[in-house]
């Protein structure tokens, strides 16, 4: 790369981080301003807890684990068809063919253990726009509706749920209700994240494995939601959507994106990687802070749209932050 693209992509990174500081430092501002005044931050706004049980939440995340399931099934049986024969054990779902030209490194060069996430390294092997929206897809709206959803909807509002029902046996006040809920979906969170260094996969495998996770998500949402509704009973208000309140909870995600964006990037790339061991991800750390932001934000108002507006920011963000640095990376 030129030094003129490397130049502009310092640029761009500086500017986006200070901006990103200076907007967390007012927000927090805020926060501290609203609190010595003995005002709530986020009220805690009345709601009935959600009808569905454990049994729901067991259809549910069985339904996800199906659809994996099926779709890798069929994603292997077309792919098999097609070229003739299975992966090979070494590329994880498939190789890039010839019909996919990459400029990667020697195909017969031991390939260097990569602790990225899967999608930062597509988007470093493929650098094509096409590949980049195909990841801004999947990574900025369907996973974030999804997760959401699974993380905290259905399992963190059954577990608030169980929460009341045993408040009174497990000895604890109001003030401490929905704690527990949330702290323990943000380590189940934080835990499925949890990610080592390994030789990265082809262009094509990872692609492929984009493909697969955003049509098992939508096929969990489409059996799902509807399950939800005729078992349980659920009204779309119990699933987290009043639309007369969308624009106030698209502002709540956004303002609790400029108060932990700054913190949470910090921790990431400039805390995390000094003390953790070579090869081992921040990620699961990183997300477990995030993930408790998450869990409030749905504790606090009973809808899903804050939380999902916050994902999908923090989501984008990092995607606009890996596209802009690649003059800066290595090809």
């Amino acid at each position: 790369m030129t030094d003129p693209d490397q130049a502009t992509a310092m640029f761009l990174v500086l500017w986006i981080a200070g901006t990103g500081v200076l907007a967390s430092l007012a927000m927090q501002a805020w926060i501290v301003a609203r609190l010595r005044r003995g005002l709530p931050v986020l009220p805690r706004q009345r709601r009935r807890h959600v009808p569905w049980r454990a049994l729901d939440v067991f259809l549910v995340g069985t339904i996800y684990v199906a659809s994996l399931v099926a779709v890798q099934s069929v994603d292997h049986a077309v792919h098999d068809t097609r070229f003739g024969q299975p992966a090979s054990p070494g590329e994880a779902g498939g190789t890039t063919s010839s019909a996919r030209p990459t400029a990667l490194a020697d195909p017969g060069k031991p390939k260097k253990p990569d602790a990225n996430h899967p999608l930062v390294i597509l988007i470093r092997q493929d650098r094509s726009l096409t590949t980049f929206l195909l990841v801004f897809v999947a990574a900025v709206i369907v996973v974030p509706i999804v997760e959401e959803f699974l993380f905290r909807l259905v399992l963190q509002g059954w577990l608030e749920a169980v929460e009341v029902r045993l408040r009174w046996r497990l000895g604890f006040g109001r003030m401490l209700l929905g704690a527990g809920p949330v702290l323990a979906v943000s380590l189940i969170f934080a835990a499925l994240h949890y990610r080592e260094a390994r030789p990265p996969d082809g262009v094509d495998a990872l692609i492929r494995a984009i493909v697969r996770t955003v049509a098992a998500s939508l096929v969990t949402l489409l059996v799902a939601v509807p399950l939800l509704r005729v078992r349980a009973g659920a009204t779309w208000k119990d699933l987290g959507i009043v639309p007369e309140a969308f624009g106030r909870d698209v502002r709540w995600g956004l303002l609790a994106f400029l108060t932990i964006a700054a913190p949470v990037y910090a921790i990431q790339v400039a805390v995390l990687p000094a003390w953790l061991p070579e090869g081992i991800a921040p990620d699961p750390i990183t997300l477990a802070l995030f993930s408790i932001v998450l869990g409030t934000l749905y504790c606090r108002t009973h809808r899903i749209v804050p939380a999902i507006t916050l994902h999908m920011a923090l989501n984008a963000t990092s995607l606009v932050l890996a596209r802009v640095t690649l003059p800066l990376t290595p090809a």
